[in-house]
């Protein structure tokens, strides 16, 4: 149920790889906290995929390269189409979702799916830091980097 203090009452937002995961419940947070979906207002770049855990010597560079394009091409031209449209509005939000593995190293592995064990949180459990970022007031923070890694490893 929505009220008027809601945070995100009346913007917009569209999120990429909302049909499971981190994108669906970012999306079905948006909608409880009030946003709608249609124009744009908030971005979020959630849609990913893994390369896989074989060494790089067996890997498959198709696969590699589809990796690349899905997860850095993708989430560069999703930004790149929105921000005519946040203009246009004056002001706007883009949250970009991502693993975090080109932090750290994985000795003789190319990189792995975010949910394969890196994640210390369920998807759910990084739709208040969404909102939050969401909610923020125009300009709102910019550059900033927030991490839901597992830290054991």
């Amino acid at each position: 149920m929505q009220t008027q203090e809601s945070p995100l009452r009346g913007k917009v937002a569209i999120v990429t790889g909302a049909g499971r995961g981190t994108g669906r419940a970012i999306a079905l947070a948006y909608a409880r906290h009030g946003a709608a979906f249609g124009g744009l207002d908030i971005v979020v770049i959630n849609a990913g995929v893994g390369g896989g855990k074989q060494p790089i010597e067996t890997s498959d560079p198709q696969t590699w390269r589809s990796t690349i394009e899905v997860n850095l091409v993708g989430a560069y031209h999703c930004a790149r189409a929105a921000i005519p449209a946040l203009k246009r509005r004056g002001a706007g939000k883009i949250v970009a979702v991502g693993s975090g593995l080109g932090q750290r190293a994985m000795t003789g592995a190319m990189a792995q799916n975010t949910f394969e064990g890196e994640w210390a949180k369920a998807p759910e459990d990084v739709v208040p830091l969404a909102v939050f970022l969401a909610a923020q007031p125009e300009p709102g923070p910019t550059g900033q980097n927030f991490s839901l890694m597992r830290r054991d490893a």
